[in-house]
């Protein structure tokens, strides 16, 4: 008997013995709610992703001024210009396509500047075809004006626009004494130019105020000519300098009505600052039309006219009608240059005899917003771009 016994208690109870089996069924049970929570989560994960992508493949409107073009590899135009913002004409009818154009075309053009600053590119302008101005010249009685010599030359169309301008004189005043004193030079005349005007005013730098160095003249152009005047009354004759004051004023004409036919009046004393040359009053050069007139308008030297048209873009551009009525669209794109990289010379044994160099230069190929289905002028300015004008009406 033991002590619970006499004190009259209940015998304790003893535990439930488990066995080994039903250890065991109770894990694995445990083990498989564990593996179906996590399986359920991952379905509701796969799901969400899911979700997630249906929706980012949505189709999402382009906003208006956003183009889907993809850019050319070499445009080198800003990032902002490099489409229309629109798809629509403007007010004008003008809907801007992006066409691919020689950067050599920035040498050639009736717009090119050639001044002390800026070369002419013989290379470039190979083309151009330059005549014999006597050949070109008519006889009388339809000739209206003079040749000082039979070896003047002009490019072609030149000698057209040029005698366009001096018909109209002659059959607005019946006189012809205009007398065409220099037009086309070579490079090698240009040298013989200014050895003669060193000779004539004393010294190279009195000289260079009424000359140009060589390869730095507009009379290599083929757009640009001198004119004196020259009367013949009977058997006397008198020879007067344009602009002098004992010239008779019928012969202001050409002032007056040069840009009617695309000229002006290239060299004014009041612009010498500008240009670097002493005003010129017989030298003329042809920019064509409207820009001979716009230029007129505006008192503008060349260099001055063209920084002018540098302010507007295909956006932006200028609009103008000239004296006659006809309306133009002018504007101006500009050429960005690209890093080139020249690699080092070394000689036979390795060494390196001469660094890289690093310079800019203008890319072969550059992208020109130009009116669709619309006839337009384009011209370099010899400098960094292009001048585009349109006619409108």
């Amino acid at each position: 008997m033991n002590q619970n016994d006499l004190n009259g208690s209940p015998p304790a109870r003893r535990k439930p013995v488990r066995s080994a089996a039903s250890r065991e069924r109770s894990r694995t049970l445990k083990l498989l709610l564990l593996i179906a929570l996590v399986l359920a989560l991952w379905a509701l994960a796969i799901v969400g992703i899911v979700n997630l992508l249906k929706k980012d493949r949505t189709p999402q409107p382009v906003p208006a001024e956003v183009t889907t073009a993809a850019a050319t590899p070499d445009e080198t135009l800003p990032p902002e210009d490099t489409a229309p913002s629109t798809s629509a004409p403007d007010k004008n009818g003008l809907l801007f396509e992006t066409k691919e154009v020689s950067a050599s075309g920035i040498y050639r053009g009736d717009l090119i500047l050639v001044n002390r600053d800026h070369a002419y590119r013989f290379e470039e302008n190979r083309e151009t075809k330059i005549i014999s101005l006597y050949t070109f010249w008519r006889e009388w009685p339809a000739y209206s004006y003079k040749l000082q010599s039979s070896e003047l030359q002009l490019a072609d169309f030149i000698c057209t626009r040029m005698s366009e301008m001096f018909d109209a004189f002659l059959a607005e005043t019946g006189d012809n004494s205009y007398l065409i004193t220099s037009g086309w030079r070579s490079y090698e005349e240009q040298v013989e130019t200014v050895a003669e005007m060193i000779a004539k005013y004393g010294s190279e730098e009195e000289a260079m105020k009424y000359t140009a160095p060589p390869g730095y003249s507009e009379h290599h152009t083929g757009m640009a000519f001198d004119t004196y005047i020259f009367v013949k009354d009977g058997d006397k004759t008198a020879t007067y300098k344009p602009g002098a004051a004992d010239m008779p004023p019928l012969y202001n004409w050409i002032y007056e009505n040069c840009a009617r036919f695309g000229f002006i009046k290239r060299y004014d004393e009041e612009k010498s600052g500008i240009t670097g040359y002493s005003g010129e009053s017989w030298h003329f050069r042809y920019v064509g039309k409207p820009h001979a007139a716009l230029i007129a308008e505006k008192n503008f030297c060349l260099e001055e006219y063209l920084d002018f048209l540098r302010e507007y873009t295909y956006r932006n551009y200028l609009e103008y009608t000239d004296p006659e009525g006809a309306k133009y669209a002018i504007y101006y794109e500009k050429v960005e240059n690209e890093t080139v990289v020249t690699p080092a010379v070394t000689d036979a044994a390795g060494t390196e005899v001469a660094p890289p160099v690093i310079g800019d230069r203008f890319p072969d190929r550059v992208a020109l917003r130009l009116p669709q289905g619309v006839p337009c002028e384009i011209s370099g300015d010899n400098v960094s771009g292009f001048i585009i004008t349109v006619k409108l009406s």
